[in-house]
Parts: C-alpha cells; sequence; structure tokens
C-alpha cells in the first residue's frame, strides 16, 4: 500500500510542473481528502495572512472585530494609542471566549470569571489576584497575533515568524491603487455570505479564469466572439495575480454603463491564499471576496462590496446585487458540480488549458494557483 501511494504522488508531481503550458490539474482527491484538509490548515492558513476586515470597521478607539481561523478566534482592535492590534480571543485565565462579533470598549471582561484586560491586551484585575502567591498580572496579558494593515484592508497571521504581508506584496495594494480613483476612501458597506457545496480550491479556481465565462455566463459575459475582442492582460506574481479585462464592459442590461464612470477597465486579483478582489467598470468600487474553507467539501464566502459613497448610488448597488446573487449564483452551481463529479472513479487529473497570448480562455492564473497549493503541502 505505501509503495502504490508513493508512486501515485510521483506521477502526481510529474503532471503538476513548474511551466504552466505542460502542467495539469491537481490530483482529485486534493479536493476531497481529510487528510490533505488538515494538511492545509496547518501549512497554508496557520502560516499565511488571513483577511479580517476593512480599516473603516475600526474606526475610533477601543472598536474591535473578530474572526474564525477554524477553531482559533481572533480579536482585532484598535487600542486606545490609536495603534491596531490583534489577540487570541481568549481569556488567560480559564480559556473563555472573551467576545464575538463587533463593537466598541474601554475594556474587555470575561463573562466567566471577570478577568478585566485592557485594549492593549494587558490584564487589568483578576478577583482576588492579591490572595494568590506569586502572580504577576503580566504573566497572564493576551496572547499577541501577527497583524498587518495591508492596502486599507486588516490582515492577521498565526504564524509569529511572518514576514509582514506589505514586503511580500506590495505591488498588489499600488495595484488598487492606480486602477481605483479614491481607493483610499473607499468604505465598507455590506456583506453577503453564501455557502458552497465545493471545496476551497475549486471556488478560487473558477474565479481566476475566463474559459467557464461564455457557457456560465453568456448573458453577463457575452459569447466567445465577443471576449475575443477585449484585451486581457494577465501576470503572476509570488504572492498574487493580477488579470485586466480593457474596455471589459459586457454584454449586460441589469445594470447601466457610462462612459464617465472613474473606472472603465475590468480588473481582477487574487491574493494568496484565499482572498479574491474585483473592481468593474462603474463609480469607484471593489468587490472582495474571501473564500473560507468550511471542510473537506464545503466552502463559506464572504463577499463584500466597497464604494466611496455611504449610501452608495443606483449603479453600484445594482451591479453589487448582480454579481452576488446572478453570476455568484452561476459560479456556485458551477463548483457544486464540480465537486460531484472530481470523486468519479474516471477522474484524476485534468490538462489546463493554456495558450502563450495569455487570452481570455487561458488558464494560468489556475496553474499559478494550484502550484502554490502543490508547493506548500509537499515541501522539499
Amino acid at each position: 500500500m505505501a509503495l502504490t501511494r508513493l508512486s501515485s504522488l510521483r506521477r502526481d508531481a510529474d503532471r503538476m510542473t513548474d511551466t504552466a503550458e505542460e502542467s495539469y490539474t491537481l490530483p482529485a482527491r486534493y479536493f476531497f481528502d481529510p487528510g490533505i484538509y488538515q494538511r492545509e490548515k496547518e501549512l497554508i492558513f496557520f502560516k499565511n495572512w488571513w483577511f479580517v476586515g476593512h480599516v473603516s470597521e475600526l474606526p475610533h478607539p477601543g472598536s474591535y472585530l473578530t474572526c474564525q481561523i477554524f477553531d482559533q478566534s481572533i480579536l482585532v482592535i484598535r487600542g486606545a494609542d490609536n495603534v491596531i492590534r490583534a489577540f487570541y480571543n481568549v481569556c488567560t485565565h480559564r480559556a473563555y471566549e472573551l467576545v464575538q462579533g463587533k463593537g466598541n470598549a474601554r475594556s474587555f471582561v470575561c463573562a466567566y470569571h471577570a478577568w478585566s484586560f485592557d485594549t492593549k491586551g494587558c490584564l487589568r484585575s483578576a478577583n482576588h489576584e492579591s490572595y494568590v502567591k506569586g502572580f504577576r498580572k503580566s504573566d497572564y496579558n493576551l496572547p499577541e497575533v501577527k497583524v498587518c494593515e495591508f492596502g486599507k484592508f486588516i490582515y492577521v497571521n498565526l504564524d509569529p515568524n511572518a514576514v509582514d504581508l506589505n514586503e511580500l506584496a506590495g505591488g498588489f495594494a499600488q495595484e488598487c491603487r492606480d486602477a481605483i480613483p479614491g481607493y483610499d476612501d473607499l468604505q465598507f458597506i455590506r456583506r453577503d455570505r453564501f455557502e458552497v457545496k465545493a471545496n476551497w480550491k475549486v471556488v478560487i479556481d473558477n474565479f481566476l479564469e475566463c474559459y467557464h465565462c461564455p457557457v456560465a455566463h453568456p448573458l453577463f459575459m457575452g459569447s466567445k466572439d465577443s471576449l475575443s475582442t477585449r484585451s486581457f492582460d494577465g501576470e503572476e506574481h509570488e504572492y498574487y495575480s493580477t488579470h485586466i479585462m480593457r474596455s471589459g464592459r459586457p454584454n449586460n442590461k441589469a445594470y447601466k454603463f457610462n462612459a464617465t464612470d472613474a473606472i472603465q477597465d475590468g480588473y481582477i486579483w487574487a491574493l494568496w491564499p484565499n482572498t479574491l478582489f474585483m473592481t468593474w467598470p462603474a463609480p469607484s468600487n471593489l468587490f472582495v471576496f474571501h473564500v473560507i474553507p468550511n471542510g473537506p467539501e464545503s466552502t463559506l464566502e464572504n463577499f463584500d462590496l466597497y464604494t466611496l459613497a455611504n449610501p452608495p448610488g443606483e449603479t453600484e448597488m445594482a451591479m453589487f446585487d448582480y454579481h452576488a446573487r446572478i453570476v455568484n449564483g452561476e459560479d456556485v452551481g458551477v463548483c457544486e458540480g464540480v465537486q460531484r463529479g472530481i470523486h468519479s472513479r474516471g477522474y484524476n487529473q485534468g490538462r489546463l488549458m493554456i495558450n502563450k497570448e495569455r487570452s481570455w480562455w487561458s488558464e494560468h492564473a489556475v496553474h499559478h494557483f494550484e502550484h502554490q497549493v502543490w508547493k506548500a503541502l509537499n515541501p522539499e
């Protein structure tokens, strides 16, 4: 059995190549195997930057957000000194969860035994502490988590040795600023949440290619002939990938476009490992898709809208509603169909469709993402 498994891994490695032109997809088991899912937690998600929210969600000293990275609850606070910090969201006495959701607080009092912590994570008081031999409050401060403000967004990383995200992918934040007028003034507007009965990598793969667009989204994207007349620019970096659809107005009648809109092209970015961004021709806007693994074959997808105006105008809201409910709904159906099929004994790996021109249908970005997964789970 062990020899057979080793031989299988070698065959998979040969077919998942460094160059997109010769590569196949990840092996089918990578999309449903519980053992691989557990390895992804440790080798990908507990070692890389996790999206929390936007700085506009922490407007004042004492503002806080919480997020869940699998079984790890994280608390992010704007302190009284205006510095953003992150901590494990548990009381250091008996591990009771301190807070949930978001809000504003001058201090955090545990609802179990009333231990109190300030916005720097320092233990302020513990009931009857003076009676405990050798008790030092400084020994029981909240354990810190690395936090980073990146392009006006907040990320955390459970790896204490993680390199700052601005160093890893600073070019991405600059691309957003170049593409979206008034980027630094965008505000969080709304979050829609979807459950997808598919592995998280199926969801990201689907986002990263337009080969499926004329088939899955004909009313929005148009035919393959209309897509072929547009300019598609794609580039892969170590930590993110970029796609630009020049003059990217689709044949869509769900909302109106205007030749004077601030954004005239379509931009798509994928930030490793599981945050996706998109801006579309309209007044300044940004969509953020946070793809959250929820089991080997289940994914939660947070779909956020950011605009300059709050409330946003009719165009921005019509565009967001159409993408969230119609286009994303079509993608959910596609992803769930793939997940059902990935178990077939007649399938193991598919050939990635690549052309040197990197046209609209080329799957370069899928290869870039899946190869990152492969390298993370199979370190040399």
